[in-house]
């Protein structure tokens, strides 16, 4: 009998060890698994901890600043129109930075700019188009890459421009509008990132100090091209900012990506196409610094 009873008490003393370590168990599983959903969420690799303190607004960010800059323009434009019908033209404000050029002389012309007054070049005179962004001032030194079509402006102009200026010490970050070849992470060797699809695109570097690209496959990511808030962002931390717009002329969304910019290069293979780029220059603001032919005679 008490054999009996000392066997259950051993027994029931067993199956309670038993539920308790069961239970600690558990609650060490449970516990590792939470510490490794919080490293996971929390940690961040080295790369992207160095671009951390630059990402692009939300979409729902750039669609407010969308609206905004459609309000603006829409504003702008009544007072034109208010300004016409008095008779009053509208003028533009001097260049903050006086360049001795007949290309900054024709932008003030409405638009209208002679064959004569394109300057022709290689696209290996890279180091012209280099030096006279140099001499520009002030503080937003963003700079549009304008062109009337894919023949007008080879890719190697842009991307030695702003190899150069990246050589000369400046901070540079270069935007790619190519949509349709990707060019400028092509012609850095830059892949996408198929595993990163649902983070935030981020610059990427490039093999020159100095020099950081946007590639034309991270506007997939974010649905838009609303490129005013990277520019934004990019013109606090850079000293230039040099946006490739190889089929401006045409683009449905010329007169946005116009606007961004501060100054501008047009590249064409008219005057036509000249003066339908500098008018959309003109009324956007932005600073015509170079009006430009590529000669593909002088390239061979």
């Amino acid at each position: 009998m008490l054999l009996a009873i000392s066997l259950d008490g051993i027994l029931e003393l067993a199956q309670r060890n038993r539920n308790m370590v069961i239970i600690a168990m558990v609650g060490t599983i449970a516990l590792i698994l939470v510490l490794l959903i919080g490293y996971l969420l929390f940690s961040k690799s080295d790369e992207d901890k160095a671009e951390e303190d630059f990402e692009p607004e939300t979409d729902k960010q750039s669609q407010r600043e969308a609206k905004r800059a459609e309000k603006r323009r829409a504003k702008e434009a009544k007072r034109r129109a208010k300004s016409a019908a008095k008779g009053k033209g509208s003028n533009r404000g001097e260049d903050e930075e006086a360049i001795d050029e007949p290309d900054r002389k024709a932008s003030k012309k409405a638009g209208k700019i002679a064959a004569g007054t394109a300057t022709r070049m290689s696209e290996t005179d890279y180091r012209l188009i280099s030096e006279r962004i140099l001499r520009i001032g002030g503080k937003e030194r963003t700079v549009l890459f304008a062109a009337a079509g894919l023949d007008c402006l080879p890719i190697t102009v842009v991307v030695n421009t702003a190899i150069e200026l990246a050589r000369e010490g400046q901070r540079c970050v270069l935007v790619d509008l190519d949509l349709k070849r990707d060019a400028i992470a092509m012609a850095f060797d830059i892949a996408e990132e198929p595993n990163r699809k649902d983070f935030t695109p981020r610059l990427r570097k490039t093999a020159f100090e100095n020099l950081m690209v946007w590639p034309a496959h991270n506007f997939k990511l974010i649905r838009h091209l609303n490129i005013r808030p990277l520019t934004e962002a990019a013109v606090a931390k850079f000293d230039y900012v040099l946006i490739n717009a190889p089929y401006l002329d045409g683009h449905v969304d010329r007169r946005q990506i116009a606007s961004v910019a501060k100054y501008g290069f047009i590249f064409t293979n008219n005057a036509r196409q000249a003066e339908r780029l500098a008018e959309l220059f003109k009324d956007t603001e932005c600073k015509l610094v170079g009006n430009i032919q590529i000669d593909p005679e002088a390239a061979q």
